[in-house]
């Protein structure tokens, strides 16, 4: 008889072993999540954390556990809709203030209704992009975007060619002889140089075009929405304007440059630096 109930209970014994294995497994991912978790129930008092939330709010368990949570993380009557998401700020036993994305999940346990807020330490992060926001975009020099417009402005022109299907082409430029100008005129005359190349960049491409000035003797140019088949006439509209200052100018020096194309196929899209990398490649082939 003992013998015939212990076989009856093997399936019974091992889908407890394996509830248990399960569990076990659960809680070590728990314990181990770098994010931290706090488990409020629907009155919004505090059930449980990991390390995690203690090391992030510089709190033990047992000193926030049964004490109400200061976020909110659903929605209230009627229906206490957990809220997704949100960027919340979180003050620490310490006295610290912390930036954080804060995701709510709803889990059931026995019948009762919990949520389950993960938070995200995102304080250094939220300061790089408020200091990148108060860099400027504008080299003071030549009056053009410099290099950190040039990725801002184009990463913004990429998503919405990719969304509207309207490719366009990224033009590098290089001023080929500004080392010998400096060299044998002077620093003031490569800087007039530069000057000048910036004006010719002006006058050739619209003023709806992103002009950039973003290096030593390198400047570049997003042509929006040019078309394709558009490359020779953009190369040839440019080469035109610097034979005609050339030829029309006294000057002690003459503008030489090298010119790199790369078109954006919105089918086939990249990022920014993938793009400039490529017309930068093709002006050394035309070099």
């Amino acid at each position: 008889m003992d013998e015939l109930l212990k076989q009856k209970n093997k399936p019974l014994d091992k889908a407890l072993s394996s509830l248990r294995e399960r569990e076990r497994y659960f809680r070590q991912i728990v314990q181990h999540m770098t994010d931290a978790m706090i488990v409020v129930d629907m009155n919004n008092i505090v059930r449980s954390v990991n390390p995690a939330a203690e090391k992030l709010l510089k709190i033990k368990e047992d000193d926030i556990v049964g004490q109400k949570f200061s976020l909110k993380v659903h929605s209230g009557r009627p229906g206490y809709h957990p809220i997704p998401f949100q960027t919340v700020k979180v003050r620490t036993a310490d006295q610290r203030e912390l930036i954080a994305e804060m995701r709510v999940t709803e889990v059931r346990l026995k019948g009762e209704r919990f949520f389950m807020a993960n938070l995200r330490d995102i304080t250094e992060l939220s300061q790089l992009r408020e200091e990148k926001q108060n860099l400027p975009l504008i080299d003071e020099f030549t009056g053009l975007y410099n290099r950190r417009g040039l990725l801002t402005i184009a990463h913004y022109q990429l998503k919405t060619a990719e969304k509207t299907k309207r490719g366009m082409w990224m033009i590098d430029v290089e001023l080929d002889n500004l080392d010998r100008i400096r060299k044998v005129l002077g620093e003031d005359a490569g800087g007039r140089a530069i000057l000048e190349a910036a004006d010719i960049l002006r006058n050739t491409f619209r003023a709806s075009d992103v002009i950039a000035y973003i290096d030593d003797n390198e400047f570049a140019v997003i042509a929006i929405g040019a078309l394709k088949d558009s490359a020779d006439s953009l190369k040839n509209r440019l080469l035109q304007r610097i034979k005609e200052r050339n030829s029309r100018k006294k000057s002690k020096y003459k503008l030489s440059f090298s010119i790199g194309m790369a078109y954006f196929d919105p089918d086939k899209p990249c990022n920014v630096d993938e793009l400039l990398a490529r017309a930068r490649s093709d002006t050394l082939m035309n070099e």
